[in-house]
């Protein structure tokens, strides 16, 4: 998995992307927002922790054909995590 073999630090350094993005979505979001995030990828550049407090529900989608043994992207619970808040 290429996430595992990712820089330590590298969470931290999307910091100021994060920060960025909520100053953007705080105004637009509700508490009773539903988000879905397509190409959510490792996260490191979103804002996750806000998204989940303020939306009611969270689906977060990734769909990495590397990851799944070089086969065409298909929607499977492997490759899919939704979080309701």
């Amino acid at each position: 998995m290429r996430n595992a073999r990712a820089e330590i630090d590298r969470h931290a350094r999307w910091a100021p992307a994060r920060d960025a993005l909520w100053q953007l979505l705080d105004t637009h979001m509700h508490h009773d927002t539903r988000v879905a995030i397509v190409g959510a990828g490792n996260a490191d550049d979103l804002p996750l922790t806000q998204i989940a407090r303020r939306a009611r529900e969270v689906t977060l989608l990734d769909l990495d054909p590397r990851d799944h043994n070089e086969s065409p992207p298909t929607a499977s619970p492997a490759s899919c995590a939704v979080a309701s808040t």
